[in-house]
């Protein structure tokens, strides 16, 4: 008999859990596993190869950052997966308490797994566990993600299994309580605060809407960019809180978010302020898809700002693939004597929907 249980998630004690209850769960009912980190298309392949057993081949994987082929792989082949998902502000609350980040470096850090994650959380094959699942006992979680895997379970597995995670003193816990018990700091990201400051709740409310679809395996179909995230070049690179002097050389003024999207084709909806500025200075706005020193689009608008008011400018783009960063940068292309310029509001929106 041949089985493979994959368990795909960011890293942190949320997922953490999952792969334990998998694992034992996995170890219960058809025997130890091979247990593999997977995420690409050749480790996989490796770890399947190395999985073999007297009956059949048995394989528990994890992946909390799978490349285009293993989604694909998973998502095309129909096979089985249980998929984690996070609100998005508890996502960005644990990687920067957890890897000492910056807030806006968690954000970009959110908003990658959560492109990572975008197609097989909304494949039919695959079992979305959210913090909605946190109040369910885990004899519940077990019976359920057994069900869903095909796996016959009968209450006496399911009390093999919790002794095996729990030990001889199991008793019945909810998901929440198991996952602290393992990981006793997570509990401040799997309360209502998140762990975040009230201007960061704030600051992210607009962005976690548009990454928080997955929660509910639909897709990403907008994110609005919140200007804190995109960086003032005048200002040594700080993160960009007031609106820009454009007396000076032709340079770039603005740049960032520097955040994800999943694959597909975009639109930026750009709203802007423009003040006094007389002397027909000039603007450049391109949307770069960047990886690894080469730009992959880079489309671009050119026009005169106006004297003074506020505009909205729409620009498309093609993202591919998930693990580029993505930036709105807005060029000077003209020395200017007078003007300022003040970015409100940079929402993003899918314009094509790929086929399933």
């Amino acid at each position: 008999m041949n089985s493979l249980v994959a368990v795909f998630g960011a890293p942190t004690p949320f997922t953490h859990a999952l792969h334990e209850l998998g694992h034992g769960m996995v170890s219960v009912l058809l025997g130890i596993p091979t247990h593999a980190h997977v995420n690409d298309f050749e480790t996989m392949q490796n770890a399947w190869a190395n999985a073999a057993t007297a009956e059949g081949r048995n394989l528990f994987m994890v992946s909390e950052a799978p490349k285009a082929a293993l989604s694909n792989l998973f998502i095309r082949a129909r096979v089985k997966s249980i998929i984690a998902i996070e609100p998005f502000d508890a996502l960005v609350a644990h990687l920067k308490s957890s890897q000492s980040l910056d807030f806006v470096s968690a954000v970009r850090r959110a908003s990658l797994y959560g492109s990572l994650m975008h197609d097989l959380a909304c494949s039919p094959s695959s079992l979305l566990i959210t913090h909605q699942w946190l109040n369910r006992d885990l004899m519940r979680v077990i019976s359920e993600m057994a069900e869903f895997l095909g796996l016959a379970c009968t209450p006496d597995d399911s009390q093999a299994i919790l002794t095996l995670l729990l030990g001889d003193a199991a008793s019945v816990v909810s998901l929440r309580d198991y996952i602290i018990r393992k990981f006793p700091d997570s509990r401040a990201i799997l309360v209502a605060d998140r762990g975040l400051t009230s201007w960061e709740h704030r600051t992210l409310k607009a962005t976690s809407h548009g990454y928080d679809t997955l929660q509910q395996g639909e897709r990403i179909q907008q994110v609005e960019w919140n200007t804190a995230f995109f960086i003032n070049h005048d200002q040594a690179h700080k993160s960009l809180a007031e609106p820009i002097d454009l007396i000076g050389p032709p340079r770039i003024v603005i740049f960032g978010p520097y955040l994800h999207l999943p694959e597909g084709e975009w639109e930026a909806e750009i709203d802007f302020k423009v003040t006094e500025s007389y002397s027909k200075n000039e603007l450049m706005i391109d949307a770069l898809v960047f990886l690894d020193g080469n730009n992959l689009s880079n489309p671009r608008i050119n026009f005169q700002l106006p004297e003074s008011g506020r505009f909205k400018i729409h620009l498309k783009f093609q993202n591919t693939p998930v693990i580029a960063s993505l930036q709105i940068r807005f060029h000077l292309t003209t020395g200017a004597i007078e003007g300022v310029f003040e970015l409100s509001r940079v929402v993003v929106r899918r314009i094509n929907v790929p086929p399933s």
